[in-house]
């Protein structure tokens, strides 16, 4: 009896999910079916781990995703916390002004939060 078909199949499960991949190849007349076993075992296995590379680096971009997201919501309490902070010290010069102190120190800068200019 000729073989005809050789079929592989892996599954492999761990913590942070599975990878599944299978593939069938066919046997040409006069080629080794032991020969092409293996070389199908080999590319399956090879798919796996690009799936399992994909999914790591997906996981990477989603961690990244809600490390930026975090980071955005702490600019934005920054920056509400400066506009109080500057609201009492306008507060604080009239104050200071109507008693008839001359104000001459400056409130600092603003700190700047534009990222995309600060990582170009």
């Amino acid at each position: 009896m000729r073989i005809v078909e050789v079929n592989y199949s892996l599954e492999s499960r761990c913590d942070e999910g599975g990878v599944c991949c299978s593939a069938c190849a066919v046997v040409d007349e006069g080629e080794s079916p032991d020969l092409v076993f293996d070389e199908l075992r080999q590319w399956v296995h090879q798919q796996a781990s690009l799936s399992a590379e994909v999914e790591q680096l997906a996981e990477k971009k989603r961690s990244l995703e809600g490390d930026i997201t975090c980071m955005e919501l702490h600019i934005k309490r920054v920056s509400f916390v400066w506009q109080e902070i500057e609201m009492q010290w306008e507060k604080a010069k009239a104050f200071l002004e109507q008693h008839g102190l001359e104000v001459t120190a400056q409130l600092p800068a603003a700190p700047s939060f534009d990222l995309e200019e600060e990582f170009e």
